[in-house]
């Protein structure tokens, strides 16, 4: 058996050219595009990367996209008088602040100050909060790009067995609520978990989520799985090239029924649900 690869470049394409035409829309009624509002501090070189591609992306489907760049030093007041200023702009719709950030800066202070209306990443305390409780609210980019991409495969998820491996709140936790949601049985695994294969084994979904390179192999898994992998490492090789590489073997994809690329799986669908959220919030905020 050879796995299906689940295409995230095609299927994040066709949710592009659907923000795409809502952001149109949205201008042709409010004479306004839609507005995200991206705030960076220091020079990580994966951040600087990860925030390049979302302003491109933004200005090809008509968001206006603003980047606010601060020095590593820059203090907790500076940053949250930033916010503030855009939280109080009616032309941008949704803020994000890129992560990690400098250790002198709380990441939830920060973005608890982000009004929960402009909180296009879903990481506020009170859109977490709705998710968990299955209110209505804006949900994380990246599970909500992993449950897309699910949705897109000719089974149903109702009863199924789904085991998610890492617990941060940016993918696991939520991850694990969506999937609640959709009526699976979930199994959360994190580093502390015991004799974590006798539960993969028996998984009909794995979304793994740890960075941790390799960490899930074919012996781990039940033949005709679903494996979605949401690591991305980059890894450097001795000829001074690097490479991106998952939190999945490659002999996984002889055992599963299912499997996301890397890159080209998970990557592009966090960049088009962060547009689609940002286009959805333009519309809630203007109703």
């Amino acid at each position: 058996m050879t796995a299906l690869l689940i295409n995230g470049l095609t299927i994040s394409e066709d949710i592009r050219n659907t923000v795409k035409s809502s952001a149109a829309d949205f201008f042709s009624k409010y004479a306004l595009h839609p507005g995200l509002a991206v705030i960076l501090v220091g020079e990580n070189p994966a951040s600087l990367s990860y925030v390049n591609i979302k302003l491109k992306r933004c200005g090809e489907i008509g968001i206006h996209a603003e980047l606010l760049k601060f020095d590593a030093y820059v203090s907790e007041d500076t940053v949250i008088q930033a916010i503030d200023s855009l939280n109080a702009r009616h032309d941008i719709h949704g803020i994000i602040i890129q992560l990690p950030l400098p250790p002198h800066l709380c990441a939830n202070t920060l973005i608890d100050h982000v009004s929960p209306q402009k909180d296009v990443d879903g990481l506020h305390l009170h859109n977490i909060g709705a998710l968990h409780s299955s209110r209505p609210g804006i949900v994380p980019c990246t599970p909500k790009g992993v449950l897309t991409l699910l949705k897109t495969l000719p089974m149903t998820l109702k009863g199924k067995h789904a085991v998610v491996i890492g617990r941060s709140l940016i993918v696991g936790r939520p991850m694990a609520a969506l999937l609640l949601k959709e009526h699976c049985t979930v199994t959360h695994i994190h580093r502390y978990s015991e004799n974590w294969a006798s539960l993969t084994q028996k998984a009909d979904i794995i979304v793994v989520a740890t960075g941790v390179p390799d960490l899930l192999k074919a012996e781990h898994i039940k033949p005709g799985a679903v494996i979605i992998d949401v690591g991305s490492t980059r890894v450097i090789h001795d000829d001074g090239s690097s490479t991106f590489v998952g939190d999945v073997a490659a002999d996984v994809s002889e055992k599963a029924g299912y499997i996301t690329p890397v890159p080209g799986g998970v990557g592009p669908m966090t960049v088009a649900m962060l547009l689609q959220n940002t286009v959805d919030t333009a519309w809630s905020q203007t109703q």
